[in-house]
């Protein structure tokens, strides 16, 4: 469930896009993410699960 911030479809965009791109920077690893965005892992893990879309970017990352 999205958090009542996020409900904004324009906020949602932006979290999501600095996600990717902390995503990205770190190789899709998420707990340097998470940390860099000042998250816990497990808040990490939880958007990473709402998101397909960023789940799919950290593995695609992951892999490279």
């Amino acid at each position: 469930m999205l958090r009542p911030a996020l409900s904004n479809p324009l906020l949602k965009r932006q979290a999501l896009s600095s996600i990717a791109r902390c995503l990205r920077r770190h190789d899709g690893n998420a707990t340097h993410a998470a940390k860099e965005l000042g998250v816990s892992i497990r808040t990490m893990r939880r958007m990473l699960a709402e998101s397909p879309s960023l789940k799919r970017l950290a593995a695609k990352e992951r892999a490279r």
